[in-house]
């Protein structure tokens, strides 16, 4: 199942903008790992985010 999310994931390789709860952070997509998670690399590291929404995308390099 994690393959399929990961070869579906439209947000792959793009910059978005996601809000989970009050924070608000922008960052690269990097995939959906086996765990469900958004994994997002931002200015100072990688996160993994589980809720939010994505308010905004971009294209960006792949």
């Amino acid at each position: 199942m994690a393959n399929a999310w990961k070869q579906r994931c439209a947000l792959r390789g793009r910059r978005i903008e996601l809000e989970t709860g009050q924070r608000k952070m922008t960052g690269i997509c990097r995939e959906i790992d086996a765990d469900g998670a958004l994994v997002v690399q931002t200015v100072d590291n990688v996160e993994r985010f589980f809720g939010g929404v994505v308010a905004g995308n971009r294209e960006s390099e792949r």
